[in-house]
């Protein structure tokens, strides 16, 4: 496993505990990847340098930086998240089969929290390539705050036919967006999505979230058109 040397260019809090943090290479070009996959990332002189996961946020047309959307759940994460513009970190060569292919022509993403990010990478790929003729994405999180790339979201459904569901668990204020309170469950798949058109389920986000999400959609989609990936 190859790393290459990045420079920070912009970390940028999205949310309380949510950061979007950009990064340019060292030398060389940016990095060659598929929409959906992921990466290793080390902090050369943190005490605990060993590697960690995280998804590409950014399109693989984007050649001037990549992107990710990192959520902060530990000490390693919390001091990524206060690493100073032009500090160095490493970062591997792409990883995973968890990716968007040319040729999908109808679409499901459902997402857990952070696992935002593939998706992010995919539909701003779609977006340059103009290529799909529906998206659905159902959407978790905690409350309207917690929602990443809420602005972008919206703009790309303007270019793109994406139907937005967002789905909040601890959401305690009036809804003024398409939204469900709770959790994503099988009667809102149900109602959201139109399974006789037979589209790509894509699934992304915590470890806990897959494994409930697999079998509700076992009972009800192709199961062969089910992605996601545990890293």
């Amino acid at each position: 496993m190859k790393f290459f040397d990045h420079r920070i260019i912009d970390i940028n809090f999205d949310s309380e505990d949510v950061f979007i943090l950009k990064v340019k290479p060292l030398r060389g070009r940016v990095l060659n990847f598929k929409p959906g996959q992921y990466t290793r990332i080390i902090i050369p002189d943190h005490p605990k340098t060993r590697e960690h996961f995280f998804s590409f946020a950014s399109s693989p047309e984007n050649k001037s930086y990549l992107e990710f959307c990192i959520r902060i759940y530990g000490n390693w994460t919390k001091a990524l998240s206060q690493l100073k513009k032009g500090k160095i970190i490493k970062i591997s060569s792409p990883m995973g089969s968890f990716i968007w292919k040319n040729g999908i022509r109808n679409a499901v993403f459902i997402v857990g929290g952070i696992g935002i990010s593939p998706f992010m990478s995919m539909l701003r790929y779609i977006v340059k390539k103009n290529s799909i003729e529906k998206i659905t994405l159902l959407y978790g999180n905690r409350t309207q705050q917690t929602i990443s790339y809420k602005k972008e979201l919206e703009e790309i459904s303007k270019k793109i036919t994406l139907k937005i569901i967002h789905i909040f668990s601890e959401e305690k204020e009036k809804l003024y967006i398409p939204a469900y309170h709770g959790f994503i469950t099988k009667k809102i798949i149900e109602k959201e999505i139109d399974f006789s058109a037979k589209p790509v389920i894509f699934i992304t986000g915590p470890q806990v979230f897959i494994e409930k999400m697999l079998p509700v959609l076992g009972k009800i989609a192709d199961k062969e058109k089910i992605k996601f990936e545990l890293k």
